[in-house]
């Protein structure tokens, strides 16, 4: 529970502040910074920000802590971990507008700390009658508490980080079509005043294209959304990257659809995902024009990808054997495949809504699910 504030005191000037009470946590958190812009077109900024919180011990492009409230209380695990830490950053940079791209430079100060979970609080199914038809649906197997919040490399990290973007922002479940490159580089060292030495490199982008696949009679267009990364040095824990999972049934573009729960964390990762619209044309085609009439559409996909983490990481923090059966994983701080996971499958559009067939190749296993349909641009 808490707020958050923004005052834009001028054209160029902007304030920021956050506070309230962590009910998973059951701490106070709290910040505040501002940017300001400057040059004739207002194209350069700078900012400095402070922030005492918990974090998420991982990233997600297609999750935000707000969605992730949702399959919480409807009594789901919790896709994230998580750790407590207070951090000031400087930043500067630049938009250049006409090629539609931003570089931004920063420097960052943080003080990481383990956060041992203190709650199961389960709004869904806590207060039901357990002899109720609503336990029995939600809840009767939803017994087991949430996981603890594994240990972090706890210290003081400085570092200096360099982002470069052409095209904005990754928008989650591929609800609409982007063309864009993201490249950021981030350097730890003890010669900063930091307890960490590392530095990492990570690759995010997205494309479309019309004219490929309508000129070899695949369909409509082709998406595509990649990411990878890699590392040098100690990497500590809460610097992995990852690749998304699904989430219960939701599975949007972008994440592995047949893969559920938490996603795979890696020092190294590589993940590529694509979807083809075939459009209504393929029900014609099969005689099925009730079906194009109504709007039913029908798309293909698929992913590949994996993490990596060496042995020595695996060590430090252990890892959950792919091969386990059930909800085993969830005992160990970290999902890390001992292979590729290769991923295909199809999807009924109609209008905003998708359900989607997805088999795991390299297992063997079908997964169902909805997800959201690709709005026009």
């Amino acid at each position: 529970m808490g707020l958050k504030g923004k005052s834009v005191l001028s054209e160029r000037l902007a304030l920021y502040t956050k506070g309230g009470y962590n009910i998973g946590s059951e701490k106070m958190f709290y910040g505040a910074g501002f940017r300001q812009a400057w040059g004739n077109e207002k194209s350069g900024f700078v900012g400095l920000n402070y922030q005492a919180s918990t974090r998420t011990r991982y990233p997600s492009e297609s999750y935000s802590l707000a969605f992730n409230s949702l399959p919480m209380l409807l009594s789901l695990d919790d896709y994230f971990d998580y750790y407590w830490s207070r951090r000031f950053a400087a930043e500067v940079g630049y938009r250049f507008g006409k090629a539609k791209s931003t570089v931004r430079a920063s420097f960052h100060h943080e003080e990481h700390r383990s956060l041992a979970k203190s709650t199961d609080f389960d709004i869904a199914c806590g207060y039901q009658n357990k002899n109720g038809r609503i336990y029995e649906l939600l809840c009767e197997d939803r017994d087991d508490p949430q996981r603890e919040n594994p240990t972090v490399e706890e210290g003081r990290l400085r570092s200096f980080d360099l982002i470069f973007n052409w095209g904005g922002k990754y928008r989650p479940f591929g609800r609409r079509s982007q063309k864009r490159v993201e490249l950021e580089m981030e350097h730890s060292g003890d010669w900063m005043g930091s307890d960490f030495d590392f530095t990492r490199y990570r690759l995010s982008f997205d494309w479309h294209t019309d004219a490929l696949v309508r000129r070899l009679g695949l369909g409509e267009t082709i998406h595509l959304h990649g990411l990878a990364g890699t590392a040098s040095g100690e990497l500590p824990i809460q610097r992995y990257g990852s690749l998304d999972a699904s989430t219960w049934i939701f599975q949007p573009f972008g994440t592995f659809r047949s893969l559920d729960g938490r996603p795979y964390e890696g020092e190294k990762y590589a993940g590529l995902f694509w979807e083809v619209d075939l459009g209504g044309d393929l029900f014609k085609r099969l005689r099925l024009d009730g079906l194009a009439r109504r709007g039913m559409e029908l798309t293909v996909h698929g992913a590949s990808g994996r993490t990596w983490v060496g042995w020595e990481g695996r060590g430090r923090f252990g890892y959950a054997p792919i091969g386990r059966e059930g909800r085993d994983w969830l005992l160990y701080p970290l999902r890390v495949p001992d292979g590729f996971h290769h991923e295909a499958g199809f999807s009924f559009v109609l209008r905003s809504l998708r359900i989607d067939f997805t088999r795991r190749l390299d297992r063997g296993e079908w997964a169902i699910g909805f997800s959201l349909a690709r709005s026009a641009d």
